[in-house]
């Protein structure tokens, strides 16, 4: 366990700033050519059936499925065609790689082959929402293989939004799409802290969007309407091929405003990061004051030295003690300090008497090493 105390030395944030930031992953072109006429949807709730062709394959080509978005326990329906017999299987894996399920087709002849896949995994519990890959695999005979896979990829070509804008009253975030692309939208301040991950790699489709972000609650009970740090970040990764997006059921596709907004601020700077991130789910993690008391409005009272305990969501615990990721603290959207090596549970504490009475915010910020970018935010009261 990590421990330390902090006194409430505040520092200026870091003086490059960017206002949006738009980074993405490359599209593969494969074994024959995508029909030009094809239209990739992958927002919406409809069924909807993609023709996409993945990485260089020898014998399986013509593959499709669909719908591409479904909510949990919904089926997918997967649709290829081999030109080789041979012993065929369908795996689905995570956006990390780990094998969900697998469906052994048998013996096939060459031709059209068709699988379903029920949403669930190989111990039959309905999975989780995230994105999933599907892995279509040929064994002919004399030990011959063909795999046609499109596994997560942070290299390649960008997914560049175009005319992105931002209006700050009404909270709407616009853009376009040249292509259908995983997006990341982030609302932030100047290099940080990010406030909040208003899509999470959520699949879209090419053409306008408009995304309403809360800027009021966005960070406890922040208004950073008028923040003149306040910047808006997209990151867009080329949609993979073998993509099934599960969306949690309460959530709805976006819709597209008749008239965009006339009096949305034009973005100022453009940049784009020199790394691309993973699309993967942002970590989850909570704060909390162990030792603090609670007043009647269910806030933390803080008195002299406090503990401020972080504590990793079981669900990536495993994943990022296995790699590296770092932990930055705000407080009031000024920031603190950072710590390079996290742990978990993860300590430090703080000294509240170098704070004013009355509402303050505590925001901190995990980052991993391959991209991936939590936040949480703890309001708290001092005497």
């Amino acid at each position: 366990m990590s421990h330390r105390v902090v006194s409430l030395m505040l520092h200026g944030l870091l003086a490059s700033a960017l206002l949006l930031s738009v980074s993405g992953c490359a599209q593969l072109g494969g074994w024959a050519a995508r029909p030009s006429e094809t239209e990739i949807l992958a927002d919406t709730e409809a069924a909807r059936t993609r023709v996409i062709r993945a990485a260089p394959s020898m014998w399986i080509g013509d593959y499709a499925h669909s719908p591409v978005t479904v909510a949990p326990g919904d089926s997918v329906d997967i649709r290829f065609r081999t030109q080789q017999p041979g012993t065929v299987s369908v795996q689905i894996e995570d956006s990390g790689g780990a094998i969900v399920r697998r469906l052994d087709l048998g013996w096939r002849e060459a031709g059209r082959i068709r699988s379903t896949w029920d949403g669930r995994d190989s111990r039959g519990q309905t999975i989780e929402p995230g994105l999933y890959y599907s892995v279509v695999s040929l064994s002919a005979e004399g030990g011959q293989e063909d795999v046609f896979a499109r596994a997560p990829s942070a290299q390649g070509s960008e997914v560049l939004p175009q005319d992105l804008s931002l209006d700050r009253t009404s909270g709407l975030v616009s853009f376009a799409l040249p292509e259908s692309a995983l997006v990341r939208l982030m609302i932030l301040l100047e290099n940080y802290p990010v406030l909040k991950t208003e899509l999470d790699w959520q699949p879209l489709s090419a053409g306008e969007h408009s995304i309403p972000v809360d800027l009021v609650s966005t960070a406890g009970a922040f208004d950073v309407r008028r923040e003149p740090r306040l910047r808006v970040r997209v990151d867009g990764a080329a949609t993979p091929e073998t993509l099934i997006a599960v969306r949690s059921r309460d959530t709805q596709a976006v819709p597209l405003p008749d008239v965009w907004p006339s009096n949305a601020e034009r973005p100022i700077v453009y940049s784009r990061d020199r790394r691309l991130p993973t699309p993967r789910p942002e970590p989850q993690f909570m704060i909390e004051f162990p030792e603090s008391r609670i007043d009647a409005s269910g806030l933390p009272v803080l008195d002299g030295i406090q503990p401020v305990r972080l504590s990793l969501d079981e669900s990536v615990a495993e994943g990022l003690l296995a790699g590296q990721f770092e932990f930055m603290f705000f407080a009031d959207l000024t920031f603190l300090f950072e710590e390079e090596e996290g742990s978990n549970p993860f300590t430090v504490s703080l000294d509240s008497d170098q704070f004013s009475s009355g509402l303050h915010h505590l925001t901190v910020n995990l980052l991993t090493y391959d991209g991936r970018i939590g936040t949480e935010t703890i309001s708290f009261l001092v005497n």
